[in-house]
């Protein structure tokens, strides 16, 4: 299901794209791991940690956060543009 899709998108992508695909812990390693094969292993650029509110919906543990995976078409090529803030003086 997910495997088709991610091939479609990167098809769509520009070279210096790059896509962000959000998961819960229970299900991070498979889609993980279907973005490696079509992306390359070489092309995750990130996997960011998110908390979430903290309700449990697990037997033991429940899940604190999310993840968001960071992938691009090309890693070489990949756009990318910090965040600005402007600082006053003295502080």
């Amino acid at each position: 299901y997910l495997r088709d899709r991610f091939h479609a998108m990167h098809d769509l992508l520009t070279d210096t794209g790059s896509i962000f695909v959000q998961i819960g812990d229970e299900n991070v390693h498979r889609v993980r791991s279907v973005l490696d094969e079509i992306f390359g292993p070489g092309s995750c650029v990130a996997e960011i940690v998110t908390q979430t509110s903290g309700s449990s919906t697990g037997n033991y543990l429940g899940g604190v956060a999310d993840y968001i995976l960071w992938y691009a078409k090309d890693y070489e090529a990949l756009k990318f543009r910090k965040i600005l803030k402007t600082k006053a003086v003295g502080e």
